[in-house]
């Protein structure tokens, strides 16, 4: 989370880190539920908010998306839904815009310069990997059905 708020400046996580505690957890609780600042709230309970705000986190800074971090909160609460956990990212990435622009720029890249520039500024080809690992470079082709197979493997697991 350090390097997070470093390289993509974002004055949520600095203040946390000047100001704050630096306990970004805690700050993502707040940012997300509610009722993790009131003062009616039950310790453990905040507790188990703090706990699904880290799942958020670290799923969110390693490129996760709204599905995984639904696969990985239901093990923590039963009665959450998918839909939960999209409004959870909504407000997640809305309480941090610079970090949401950084990781938009990154993302966007990936997908059309095929490369991924470390925190040190060092260049990683995505290419050569794949030439390495005699993995052709995806057609257009090769995407919409990458995409069209997520979106109908998602389905199916909805309607399941």
């Amino acid at each position: 989370m350090r390097v997070a708020a470093n390289i993509s400046k974002e004055e949520a996580f600095i203040k946390e880190f000047l100001e704050g505690s630096g306990d970004f957890h805690s700050l993502t609780a707040k940012a997300v539920f509610p009722e993790f600042s009131d003062p009616k709230t039950s310790k453990a309970r905040r507790k188990a908010l703090r706990s699904l705000a880290k799942i958020l986190n670290f799923a969110l800074l390693y490129g996760g998306t709204a599905y995984t971090i639904f696969e990985s909160m239901k093990k923590e609460d039963k009665n959450i839904t998918f839909e939960d956990c999209k409004e959870m990212v909504d407000r997640y990435w809305a309480g941090v815009p610079g970090f949401a622009a950084w990781v938009a720029k990154q993302q966007e890249l990936a997908k059309t310069k095929m490369i991924c520039k470390t925190a040190t500024g060092r260049i990683v080809k995505f290419k050569s990997a794949m030439y390495t690992q005699k993995i052709h470079e995806p057609t257009e082709d090769d995407v919409k059905n990458y995409r069209k197979y997520w979106e109908l493997k998602n389905m199916v697991k909805e309607l399941s």
